[in-house]
């Protein structure tokens, strides 16, 4: 399959691909949203509430009904993000600037997963932030949710971490002292966390 350019990536296409997979799965799944993968993930929910056990936001973002990711975005001023974000208007993506790739996403993660991660990372496509999400209460809000926050979040800081799972409740809030980017910094502690929610 080809990725189309980040011009043509569209919230649909991120939910379309999420949905194929929930349409394939055999029983009704946990579905995991790191960041802006949050939107996704509810969304998701929304349209196949049937195959959605839980949904777990890991720093993610649970966005309310009738907003979005972007509405929230520029709320977190202590975020090392907004400050130093790329954006390409015209191509329609954006891109953290290389020199706080590590302060912003890996502060306490391994040398070799930086450099794994910096050789990997592409710009990510704008329009998926913008739209307000779709959600009901018969879908998506039947689906149970969790949260985990990483106390040491400097690309979505605890602040507005607190605010989004207080503003869409949880029925847990678990919390680990971690960078942006857990799945490297606290490998062993997410899973463990994933593994209890699934």
């Amino acid at each position: 399959m080809t990725t189309p350019p980040a011009s043509e990536v569209t919230l649909k296409t991120y939910v379309g691909s999420v949905c194929e997979a929930l349409d394939a799965a055999d029983e009704p799944v946990t579905l995991v949203g790191h960041s802006r993968g949050g939107i996704t993930i509810s969304q998701a929910a929304e349209y196949r509430p049937g195959k959605v056990r839980k949904l777990v936001y890991l720093a993610a973002f649970p966005v309310p009904e009738g907003q979005s990711a972007a509405n929230l975005t520029v709320t977190d001023t202590e975020s090392l993000v907004l400050r130093n974000l790329e954006i390409n208007r015209e191509q329609k993506w954006d891109m953290l600037k290389q020199e706080v790739y590590r302060q912003a996403l890996y502060a306490d993660c391994p040398d070799a997963d930086i450099a794994l991660a910096n050789a990997l990372l592409t710009p990510e496509p704008s329009i998926p932030g913008t739209p307000p999400l779709c959600l009901s209460s018969e879908n998506f809000g039947r689906t149970p949710r969790v949260y985990i926050e990483l106390l040491g979040d400097q690309t979505v800081t605890r602040p507005p971490q607190r605010k989004m799972h207080d503003a869409l409740p949880c029925e847990k809030v678990v919390s680990v002292k971690t960078s942006h980017s857990a799945y490297f910094s606290a490998t062993y502690d997410i899973a463990a966390h994933l593994l209890a929610q699934a």
